[in-house]
């Protein structure tokens, strides 16, 4: 990570420090599909700068094939996927434990070719995951 990105990773989580809401809008499925177990999980790195910092680099040798760089979806390996990666950028925050469940459990409950990661990752590299991903919902999101 570069000092300019990482400077600009550390304001945009500061910022969003400051504002604790979670929106319960869905990016792609429906927050009814989540599984109780999974529905009100909190993300224990949650405003940690180190976690976002080491789910950043998750993302990029896990997610960035198919979201892209910048998140919005426009990874080489998601072209003609159906439904497309989401577009972090573009949609809404939804709860933690939905980022969650999904990363952990993949996209075949809500028929989506995103992989599970369960047993490839362990819960705390999956909240970093989602810290880092925090960042792309902030009202002056890291890229727009």
């Amino acid at each position: 990570m570069t000092p300019a990105r990482s400077a600009i990773a550390l304001v945009a989580l500061l910022v969003g420090a400051c504002s604790n809401e979670l929106y319960r809008e869905d990016i792609d499925g429906s927050e009814a599909d989540v599984p109780a177990s999974y529905r009100n999980l909190q993300n224990p790195y949650r405003d940690n700068v180190d976690a976002a910092t080491v789910g950043q680099i998750l993302y990029d040798a896990r997610c960035v094939s198919c979201h892209g760089d910048t998140g919005r979806g426009d990874g080489p390996q998601g072209v003609g996927m159906v439904p497309p990666p989401t577009d972090f950028v573009a949609a809404s925050l939804p709860t933690e434990g939905y980022l969650f469940w999904k990363i952990r459990e993949g996209g075949e409950p809500v028929g989506s070719e995103m992989p599970a990661y369960r047993g490839q990752l362990e819960d705390g590299q999956i909240w970093e995951i989602v810290s880092y991903l925090r960042l792309f919902y902030e009202e002056e999101p890291l890229y727009r």
